[in-house]
């Protein structure tokens, strides 16, 4: 066996709760392409960003061309012959294109920069790429998506790599641009330059790559040079897909209940912990409904339903469009065309406050960023979006926050020392239930959920579990987005599959499988179109 050029070796990796890398080994040897596959959260990008260094690995070792390697740095990483085009670009906005391709690695001549050669490598550097020379002198943020990520890739392609690591760099690239790049990537694996890709298109995987890798829950399951979807499926979701299942995806009015009473006895806690006050949901209501939602580059025609007294589920994986989807519901994020309607009425999406005040409220995905007021104590955090409630005349009533405080400590049952707390004195988890009930403070008709129970333990994630089932008891119509395939076949009666922006499938009931959600999530679904949406009449036909 030849030396690779990119060894590791047992690498872990945890981030507070999540074990995110368990013992992972891998390796990739010079000319070779592998792509890397796997669920959301299965480790692919913190392995990347290993290699990358971003993050450093807690334990195992690193090798590059059989010398040790640990990069404390993603400029160490770079220097040592590791380029990294991540899936979301990063760039300097307000730079040009060719300040953007040379930093870090300037041309300069006695101390001068030598902009005239700078700007002749960048021309064939486009040119490798099929965009004009004429971008060099525009700013970055103005240019589109695309551009901006064959820009990097531009400029990984320069740093004269050992190792190329390519995140999803076609998700958001026409299939003209992306033959572009896998052209590139044949000249420089023809120079020795091994490449790693980071997948979820399968109609890519035989172009794309020689060996495929797949990664569940931080543990590497497998390696194969089949490009065979369905064994990298059952590799990825954990058990055999049925090959060529059918599966029919119309729509039963209701799951609660459904399947042995486990949702009503996973719900039943938590009524207690989130209140006494029930409310008879109308299933018949449709809370949200979205027509025909489009946003270029990101989502296309999407409809969407969420009842009252329901857990819509989204599933997709990374680019699907998901999160987007949430943010032009709230008005953060405009939409090109459709239309959407809130409670039987027409409703044009203004911003996460005026969303807030029509009863539409949003837990974001990233808490510590989004989400927390980290400068803040637990009771501020949890009362700031219900000030109105307690507040005279512009004058803060104490007694009144404070009894709302220790009301909602109680119901979701939150860890704390006291509403005086310093809300980053708190579990990560104790930190989530805080903004789910700053959120229900508002009493609000519509919950939308992204990634609820992401990073933190198990225990506490069973509790958030049973709130949510509780919530979606009262009437409240619940809008659930996650990566978690368990989290989603526990929680969602309805589940819709986003793949490249584009809804692939709307599944209920007993259709709801992991099967059936990773099909619709990875494109793998012939006429995978949903023609219904929940509480119609129409009926999709097989999808096989």
């Amino acid at each position: 066996m030849t030396q690779p050029v990119l060894e590791a070796k047992d690498i872990s990796k945890r981030f507070g709760a999540t074990q995110a890398l368990d013992g992972v080994s891998f390796r990739i040897d010079a000319s070779e392409r592998v792509a890397v596959m796997g669920e959301n959260g299965a480790g692919k990008s913190t392995l990347m960003k290993v290699f990358a260094g971003v993050h450093q690995a807690d334990s195992g070792t690193l090798t590059l061309k059989g010398e040790p390697f640990t990069p404390n740095s993603p400029y160490e990483a770079i220097l040592s012959g590791i380029s990294t085009v991540y899936q979301e670009p990063a760039f300097f906005s307000h730079l040009s294109v060719l300040e953007n391709l040379y930093m870090g690695r300037q041309r300069s001549t006695i101390g001068w920069l030598n902009t005239p050669a700078m700007r002749r490598e960048g021309q064939e550097l486009l040119g490798r790429l099929a965009l004009p020379g004429k971008l060099l002198r525009r700013l970055m943020g103005e240019l589109s998506l695309a551009e901006q990520q064959l820009v990097l890739i531009a400029r990984a392609v320069a740093a004269d790599a050992q190792v190329l690591i390519l995140d999803e760099p076609t998700s958001i690239l026409t299939d003209t641009e992306s033959e572009r790049l896998f052209t590139v990537v044949d000249e420089l694996t023809a120079d020795g330059v091994g490449v790693c890709f980071i997948t979820h298109r399968f109609d890519e995987l035989e172009r794309m790559a020689d060996r495929y890798v797949v990664l569940r829950d931080g543990k590497l399951v497998g390696e194969t040079t089949d490009a065979d979807r369905d064994g990298l499926l059952a590799m990825m979701g954990g058990r055999e897909l049925a090959p060529n299942a059918a599966m029919s995806t119309s729509v039963t009015p209701d799951r609660v209940g459904a399947d042995s009473g486990t949702v009503d006895q996973a719900a039943s806690p938590s009524q207690a912990s989130i209140g006494s006050q029930t409310a008879t949901a109308d299933h018949d209501q449709v809370v949200l409904r979205v027509r025909g939602a489009s946003l270029e580059s990101t989502f296309d025609d999407i409809d969407l339903d969420v009842p009252a007294g329901r857990i819509t589920g989204l599933y997709g994986l990374v680019g699907a469009g998901r999160t987007e989807l949430a943010l032009s519901i709230l008005g953060e994020l405009g939409l090109d065309a459709g239309t959407v309607e809130f409670q039987g009425k027409p409703y044009t999406p203004a911003g996460s406050r005026a969303a807030l005040t029509r009863g539409i409220a949003y837990l974001p995905e990233d808490r510590k960023t989004q989400g927390l007021l980290r400068h803040m104590t637990v009771g501020e955090n949890l009362s700031v979006a219900a000030m109105s409630s307690f507040t005279s005349t512009g004058v803060l009533e104490l007694g009144k926050e404070r009894s709302l405080v220790a009301r909602w400590i109680d119901r979701m049952k939150i860890k704390t020392t006291g509403h005086n707390a310093a809300i980053t004195s708190l579990s990560g988890g104790n930190q989530q239930k805080v903004l789910l009930a700053r959120l229900m403070a508002t009493q609000p008709k519509l919950l939308i959920l992204d990634e609820p129970t992401r990073g933190i333990d198990v225990a506490t994630k069973a509790e958030i579990h049973r709130d949510i089932h509780a919530l979606a008891a009262q009437g409240i119509a619940v809008l659930l987005i996650s990566s978690e395939m368990s989290e989603l076949l526990e929680l969602a009666d309805v589940v819709h599959t986003l793949h490249e922006g584009t809804m692939t499938s709307t599944l209920s009931g007993a259709q709801i499988t992991e099967s059936a959600v990773l099909r619709g999530a990875t494109g793998s679904l012939a006429d995978a179109v949903s023609t219904s949406t929940v509480g119609s009449e129409s009926e999709m036909g097989a999808i096989s």
